[in-house]
C-alpha cells in the first residue's frame, strides 16, 4: 500500500485516483445534489496521501454523485458491464413507483443496491470508478477484498486483458495494483510483476524476470499448503 501511495505521487489526483482498502462504506442512493464533482480527489492530491500523519485509506469523493451526473449512456454500460461479471440483472428504479419525481436507486435483481453482497458493491464501485473518462490510470489497493476467488479471476481478467481494457475503458493507460492474491498476478508478461519485501525499516522492490521468480511469488502468496 505504501509502494502504491508512493507511485501515486507521480500522477495528479485528478487523472490518476488511488482507490484505497475503506471502499465498503458508500451510499448508493440516486439523489442529484448539484454538478458533478470536478475529480476522484475532490481537491486532496496523490502528494497529500502519502504526506499524510494519519495512515487514510478513505474513498474522497461521492460514488453516487458520480453515477448520477454520468451520461445515461455510460451508467447503462456500467450496469450491463457489472450483469456481464457477476451474472445478476442490473437497473435503475424509482423509489416510489407511482411518482416520476422519486428518488432513484441502482436495483440488483429488483431489489436495492445496498442490500446486496459486499462483493457486488465493491464491484460496482471499481467498475464506477474506472468507468470515469476523466482519469487516464488508476491505482488500486488489495481489489481481492470482498471477492470470492472466482469473482477475483474475472476482475483480473477484466483489467488485465488488452482487449477487454479496449472495449471497456479505452481511456485508461495503466492499472497499477497491490495485491496479495495470487489471481491478480500477470501470467502473460512476467516483468509486469514486482515482488516487495521488508527488511526492519528497509523496502525494496524487485522485478520478476524468470519463470523461477515468478513461481516463487505464487507459493508465496498462497501461504503455506500444508
Amino acid at each position: 500500500s505504501l509502494l502504491l501511495k508512493a507511485l501515486s505521487t507521480r500522477f495528479t489526483g485528478a487523472t490518476a485516483p488511488m482507490l484505497g482498502v475503506n471502499r465498503f462504506t458508500h451510499d448508493v442512493a440516486l439523489a442529484y445534489r448539484g454538478p458533478r464533482p470536478p475529480s476522484h480527489s475532490e481537491g486532496r492530491n496523490n502528494i497529500e496521501l502519502l504526506n499524510s500523519d494519519q495512515n487514510i485509506d478513505g474513498v474522497h469523493y461521492d460514488l453516487s454523485h458520480l453515477i448520477i451526473t454520468m451520461r445515461d449512456a455510460q451508467r447503462a454500460e456500467i450496469l450491463a458491464l457489472c450483469q456481464q461479471l457477476l451474472g445478476f440483472e442490473f437497473s435503475i428504479k424509482k423509489e416510489d413507483e407511482d411518482n416520476d419525481l422519486s428518488d432513484r436507486y441502482i436495483a440488483v435483481e429488483g431489489k436495492p443496491l445496498r442490500k446486496a453482497s459486499t462483493g457486488t458493491r465493491l464491484i460496482v464501485r471499481l467498475i464506477t470508478e474506472c468507468k470515469d473518462p476523466r482519469i487516464d490510470r488508476v491505482l488500486i489497493d488489495e481489489p481481492e477484498l470482498g471477492l470470492a476467488p472466482q469473482m477475483q479471476r474475472k476482475l483480473a481478467y477484466l483489467l488485465s486483458d488488452e482487449e477487454m481494457r479496449r472495449t471497456h475503458f479505452p481511456h485508461l493507460k495503466s492499472v497499477f495494483i497491490s495485491t496479495h492474491s495470487h489471481l491478480f498476478l500477470d501470467k502473460k508478461v512476467l516483468r509486469n510483476n514486482f515482488i516487495v519485501s521488508r527488511q526492519d525499516l528497509q523496502i525494496s522492490v524487485q522485478r520478476v524476470e524468470t519463470i523461477q521468480q515468478f513461481h516463487q511469488l505464487q507459493f508465496d502468496l498462497l501461504g503455506e499448503l500444508t
